[in-house]
């Protein structure tokens, strides 16, 4: 049941990752680390591939919780955590895991899952109640 977040904001899911987003990604923040815009760089790794930029998924959830808030005014606090490792091609779904209120703040958590159901990234965020 939830306590104040919209049915359609329990989870929402984004198009696969793609190169170019990586590539996109990686000119827009300044991390041009190879493994992640390099195949070839990747290959001999010790991942042995492409890997997507760990504050894509932080970014995916950070733009749940702005949904959620409406105003990005109301956003007192967010953090979140790496878990997992996101390749090109993944689908990721931000999934609200748990939500309550106490007082004037809302709280939540949520997580970043790949299309395996593993848990890629995780947040919390408090939110001002109007």
């Amino acid at each position: 049941m939830s306590v104040f977040v919209d049915q359609e904001l329990r989870e929402i899911t984004h198009p696969p990752i793609t190169k170019e987003q990586l590539i996109n990604y990686a000119h827009a923040s300044g991390d041009k680390n190879p493994i992640h815009i390099d195949e070839e760089f990747a290959k001999n790794s010790s991942i042995g591939r492409v890997i997507a930029h760990g504050m894509i998924s932080a970014g995916f959830l950070a733009s749940h919780v702005d949904k959620i808030a409406k105003e990005p005014n109301r956003i007192k606090s967010y953090s979140s955590k790496f878990k997992s490792i996101v390749y090109p091609n993944d689908t990721v779904s931000t999934v609200v895991a748990e939500e309550s209120v106490n007082g004037e703040e809302g709280y939540l958590q949520l997580q970043a899952k790949n299309q395996h159901g593993e848990v890629v990234t995780e947040a919390e965020a408090i939110i001002e109640m109007r």
